[in-house]
């Protein structure tokens, strides 16, 4: 619902803050989903690894989705300072951010 009426928040505070609300609300699906760049995509990939099939582009939207207990973030130069500032937004105390880890 916060993303279908995006156009009506007026600001974009007040949007994340309300979506950051519902994620801290949601029923977890999935225990961990790792972010990492694959094909210099950001992609959500299973507790293996393997990537997971994702509806949506947009990263966010489809951790929302997907909605995971922990989130991994495996930082490589292809995923931008400002995707991973916004999963820790986001997902508040759920976020281990995981630099040049070797796969």
């Amino acid at each position: 619902l916060v993303n279908e009426n995006y156009i009506h928040l007026s600001q974009k505070v007040l949007f994340n803050e309300l979506l950051r609300f519902l994620i801290l609300n949601m029923d977890y699906r999935i225990p961990e989903a790792h972010v990492m760049a694959i094909d210099h995509k950001a992609t959500i990939c299973d507790q293996k690894l393997q990537p997971l099939p994702q509806k949506d582009d947009d990263i966010v939207n489809a951790l929302i989705d997907f909605a995971p207990r922990q989130v991994f973030i495996h930082a490589s130069s292809d995923l931008t300072n400002e995707i991973i500032e916004r999963i820790e937004t986001l997902f508040p105390n759920c976020v281990c951010i995981e630099y040049n880890a070797v796969l």
